[in-house]
């Protein structure tokens, strides 16, 4: 099992992504439950964070090593979302 921060990583990236692609929390919710199941964080983390996003407080653009994960997690997402 992946720790706690490792998912959280994953989360915010994936959040990151969608608010850019212009998703709403609400929804971004809804995929990330699919993917994550018990693990997701809740959706006011998700309001909380696609606000900060938006406002430009949270951003991880710059490190490389969050491109190649948000990469592999889209991945991930993109599967889940086609098999629900």
């Amino acid at each position: 099992m992946e720790e706690f921060s490792d998912v959280r990583f994953k989360q915010r990236a994936v959040i990151e992504f969608l608010t850019a692609e212009k998703v709403p929390p609400i929804e971004i919710h809804r995929r990330m439950q699919a993917v994550y199941g018990d693990q997701c964080v809740d959706v006011s983390t998700v309001r909380r964070w696609v606000r900060r996003f938006k406002e430009g407080e949270l951003g991880q653009a710059d490190n490389v090593t969050y491109h190649t994960n948000a990469m592999l997690i889209l991945d991930n997402l993109a599967v889940a979302h086609v098999v629900n």
